[in-house]
C-alpha cells in the first residue's frame, strides 16, 4: 500500500539554525528533511555539520534544495553541490530549469537546456545522485505540458520533477484549481516529491486547512505516481506552531485516505 514520507524544506525556517531545525523535525516526528543551499547548507563544510546534527537527532535527508539554475551562470560549481548532497546522504538534488517562462524560450535555447541537463545528469550519476526540477513559474518547468515534453525527450532514469500547485483559481470554480490538477496529471509519471503549502497566487500564506479540500484531490492523484514524499514549506510567519498545526491537518488527510 502506498505511504508518503512526510517532511519539510528548511527554507520554511530560514531564520532558524540547523540545530533548531533538527529539533523541530524531531518534535514533529517527520520522516525527512529537504535542506536548502541558500542558508543552511551553502557549502561542504556546512554539509558536514548538518550531517553530524542529523545523525545526532536520528534524521534523514531526503534531498538537497539547491538553487543551481540550468542555462545560466552559477556561483557554486555543481560538483560542490553534489559533494554536499553526498555528505548529507541525500538521494536527490532539486535544481531549477532556466530563468524565464517556458513560453519565452526559443527552440535553440530549449535545446541548449536539454544538452546542459544531460551533461549534469552524467556528472550526478557518478555520485549516485538523482536530479529533480523545481516546478515553478518563470522556468521551463512552469506548466505540465512544457515539463512533460522536456522530461519525455530527456528520458533519463535519474531525472524527475517536483510538483507544486500555483493556485491560479479560486475555490468558487466548479472544480477547484483545475489548472493545477491538469499540470499534475501531465507530469504524474515523473513526480518524485511534492512541495505542500497553502497560499494564493500572490504568495500570501494561510493555514493549511484553508486549502485542505484541494490537497485531498491532489493527494488522491499523487497516490498513483512515483511521488515518495510530501514536503511542507512556507507556513504563515515561519511559525513552528503553525507548522505543527498544518502537519496535523496533512496527516489527517493521509489517514483518511489510508496513505499514512
Amino acid at each position: 500500500m502506498k505511504r508518503f514520507k512526510l517532511g519539510f524544506t528548511t527554507v520554511t525556517f530560514r531564520g532558524k539554525t540547523p540545530e533548531q531545525i533538527c529539533k523541530i523535525a524531531k518534535k514533529n516526528e517527520v520522516d525527512c528533511i529537504e535542506w536548502g543551499t541558500d542558508v543552511h547548507v551553502p557549502n561542504v563544510d556546512a554539509a558536514k555539520e548538518v550531517r553530524r546534527l542529523c545523525d545526532e537527532y536520528g534524521l534523514q535527508t531526503l534531498s538537497l534544495g539547491a538553487y543551481h539554475r540550468i542555462g545560466v551562470p552559477n556561483d557554486t560549481p555543481f560538483t560542490e553541490t553534489l559533494e554536499s548532497a553526498k555528505i548529507l546522504g541525500a538521494k536527490r538534488i532539486r535544481v531549477w530549469l532556466g530563468k524565464k517562462s517556458s513560453a519565452d524560450f526559443t527552440e535553440d535555447e530549449r535545446e541548449a537546456l536539454m544538452a546542459e541537463t544531460r551533461s549534469l545528469l552524467r556528472v550526478a550519476e557518478a555520485y549516485d545522485i538523482q536530479l529533480a526540477f523545481e516546478f515553478h513559474r518563470k522556468t521551463m518547468n512552469d506548466t505540465g505540458a512544457s515539463s512533460r515534453r522536456f522530461l519525455d525527450e530527456i528520458s533519463e532514469k535519474n531525472l524527475s520533477t517536483y510538483w507544486q500547485p500555483f493556485f491560479h483559481e479560486t475555490p468558487e470554480k466548479d472544480f477547484p484549481f483545475e489548472t493545477d490538477r491538469e499540470n499534475l496529471l501531465a507530469v504524474l509519471p515523473y513526480v518524485s516529491a511534492a512541495h505542500v503549502f497553502s497560499w494564493d497566487e500572490a504568495a500570501n500564506r494561510f493555514p493549511f486547512a484553508c486549502h485542505k479540500e484541494a490537497w485531498k484531490t491532489f493527494i488522491r492523484i499523487l497516490k498513483d505516481s512515483p511521488c515518495e514524499a510530501l514536503i511542507m514549506e512556507f507556513v504563515p510567519n515561519d511559525s513552528p506552531v503553525q507548522f505543527m498545526a498544518d502537519l496535523a491537518v496533512l496527516r489527517n488527510i493521509l489517514e483518511k485516505e489510508n496513505l499514512a
